[in-house]
């Protein structure tokens, strides 16, 4: 009995996994707007290489995130005064740390 009821719940767990997509077009473009408007050419970085870092990191929180998911990180990140205190919670999040890594692999040579 214990073994059906660890399947069933693995099984309802892989669901939510598989179905963890943002459908809406405008959560995409104000993700993207968000982190291009961080852009400082002081760190280092191309417009471009900031482009394919934003467009990837986009891209991804839409394929990995649900609405709700994005909304309760950016309301905890909101909370935060501290432009560090904001780093630490979105790097809290595994999810949103796994696409910042991807992300900037793909500028960072």
């Amino acid at each position: 009995m214990k073994n059906i009821l660890l399947s069933i719940i693995f099984l309802l767990s892989f669901q939510n996994f598989l179905n963890a997509e943002i459908k809406d077009e405008r959560i995409r473009q104000n993700f993207y707007s968000s982190c291009n408007a961080d852009f400082d050419p002081k760190l280092g970085f191309t417009k471009n290489e900031i482009h394919i870092y934003c467009s990837c990191a986009a891209d991804e929180v839409m394929k990995s995130f649900t609405v709700k998911e994005m909304m309760l990180l950016e309301s905890k990140i909101a909370q935060q005064s501290s432009e560090d205190d904001k780093i630490k919670i979105a790097l809290a999040n595994k999810k949103f740390e796994g696409i910042i890594i991807d992300c900037a692999s793909k500028i960072l040579k």
